[in-house]
Formats: structure tokens, C-alpha cells, sequence
């Protein structure tokens, strides 16, 4: 669920006035001038998956972008003439953009979208994804060991590799119930929960290829790396990982929820439906 993190981050740096959604990525990332996916893309479209890039999320392809991905990271092992670049921040300069569509048109889940949103979101502020989680962990009392996946240059990976507790979830889903308060403390801003709560275009979910399944219905959108859902009476925004990681947060009754998982699959519409099924479940019984 790291992905969600580096999303609420970035929000946050728009809230603060470090940056504006409206911003091309390249003020803050010129490196990204030479990348036809990103290098006329707003930090909104990046944030929120519109951005235009040909890129294939398919884990079982040893041939897809994904796969390649995970070679620049270091977490497939390769011969050096099989990696493609030799840093993350390398090869997101080179990726090209979907000619079948142009920024904005369309969501589509693709993993390098999030190492730019962090990217750019550090630049902005100064300060990086360690710098941030380690904040919010001291304001929510988190206890015990939290760590992130590095690549093989140090180079955090925004993308994937957050390890939490459930417990130190579950006190970062109590705040956010609480209008991003703990105490006193305004921890996030309620206008970052607002908007996550908002969510973004589902027309634009709705015409891209990740639509289909309990997600197909119309009434799910994407927004700052958050899954939002607007099915009437049961709206919610969620943090999702592979392998059936979820927080899922339902702010209207004041319910959250906490899933870690090892699923055989990386995700599938089975699980998806099942899991939801299951919160529904949960919240209908603790709403009655």
C-alpha cells in the first residue's frame, strides 16, 4: 500500500503550498523533459494515473514493463546486459507515452506513475518519503518496526516495499476517521481527506482497462493513489497492495478497516469481490 502513502504525501505538499496539481511534473523534475510519458504530464494527471504511458503492469510477462521495472530495482535478478537502465530515476526518463491517448484521458494503474509522484512531491518540499513517514508515525504513536524497500543506488521505491504493523495501520486509518486529528494535533490536512473522499473523474476510471469486476459498476474512481468507491451507502477511499493488502476507510461510518494478506495472486476480481464483500459484511454488522 505504499503507493497510497507517496499519493496522501503529495496532497499534502500541494495543501502546504509546496506545489500545485496543476504543475508540470518537469518544474520540479527537469529530468523528466526527455520522457514522452511524463514529460508534458501535470503532477494531478501522475497523481492520479491519467497520465499518458505505455507501460505493462502484467507480473506473469517476463517480457512486460513491470518485469523490467523490477530488474532496474534490483529485485529480479538478471545479467547486467538484461537491465534496462541503471537507476529508477534513469529509466522513468525513458519511458514513452500511450499514443492512444493523451494526458488526462483515461486512469490506468501503472506502478512508475507513483515513483514520480514521490519524486517530484520530494523535490517540492525538501524533505523525502522516509522524512514524511517518520513524521507521521511520531504524531500517530506508531510502536516497533516500520521499514521501506530501497533499490539497489539507496534510491527509495514509492512504488512498492512498505513494511507496517497492522497496529500502526490501523492508528493511521483512527486519524485519518478523525479528520487527520490526533488529539489536537492536525496530523493531515482535512483537505486532503476531503479530497480523497472526493475522489476524481470515474468516467475516466470507467474508460480505462482497469475497470472490470466489483470495479466495473461505475461508481469507482482513482484519486492521489487511493481506490475511491461511491457505491451509495457504502462509500470509501483505499489504500490497496498486492497480494490482498488493504486499509479501507469508510469516513461516513466511521468504520476502518485493516487487511494483510499473502494471496496466491497479485490481485484478481475474485479477490477483490471477496474482500469487499467481506467490509461490507463487517460495517453492516457494526452499523445495525
Amino acid at each position: 500500500m505504499t503507493k497510497s502513502f507517496a499519493g496522501m504525501f503529495g496532497l499534502m505538499a500541494v495543501a502546504n503550498g509546496y506545489l500545485s496539481e496543476d504543475d508540470p511534473v518537469t518544474k520540479f523534475v527537469p529530468e523528466l523533459e526527455s520522457s514522452g510519458a511524463f514529460g508534458d504530464a501535470t503532477f494531478g494527471q501522475v497523481e492520479d494515473m491519467t497520465a499518458s504511458l505505455d507501460f505493462s503492469e502484467d507480473y506473469a510477462d517476463p517480457n512486460s514493463g513491470i518485469t523490467q521495472y523490477s530488474k532496474v530495482l534490483g529485485l529480479r535478478e538478471a545479467p547486467a546486459d538484461e537491465i534496462p537502465a541503471d537507476s529508477v530515476y534513469t529509466y522513468l526518463a525513458t519511458l514513452p507515452k500511450d499514443e492512444a491517448h493523451e494526458q488526462g484521458d483515461i486512469f490506468h494503474y501503472q506502478t512508475p506513475k507513483t515513483d514520480v509522484v514521490n519524486w517530484v512531491t520530494n523535490r517540492a518540499t525538501g524533505r523525502s518519503f522516509q522524512d514524511e513517514l517518520t513524521n507521521l508515525w511520531s504524531k500517530i504513536g506508531a510502536e516497533g518496526e516500520t521499514y521501506v524497500l530501497l533499490d539497489k543506488n539507496g534510491t527509495l521505491f514509492a512504488g512498492g516495499g512498505l513494511n507496517a504493523t497492522p497496529r500502526n495501520l490501523a492508528r493511521f486509518a483512527i486519524m485519518m476517521l478523525n479528520d487527520g486529528m490526533v488529539g489536537a494535533e492536525q496530523v493531515v490536512p482535512k483537505e486532503v481527506i476531503q479530497k480523497l473522499s472526493n475522489g476524481a473523474d470515474t468516467e475516466k476510471f470507467s474508460n480505462g482497462p482497469d475497470a472490470g469486476g466489483v470495479m466495473g459498476g461505475g461508481d469507482w474512481n482513482y484519486r492521489a493513489q487511493f481506490w475511491v468507491r461511491h457505491t451509495p451507502g457504502k462509500e470509501s477511499f483505499n489504500a490497496i497492495g498486492v497480494n490482498g493488502q488493504w486499509i479501507y476507510i469508510d469516513i461516513d461510518r466511521d468504520v476502518a478497516i485493516v487487511k494483510q494478506s499473502s494471496q496466491p495472486e497479485s490481485s484478481t476480481n475474485y479477490y477483490d469481490e471477496y474482500n469487499i464483500n467481506a467490509y461490507d459484511a463487517i460495517i453492516a454488522y457494526l452499523t445495525q
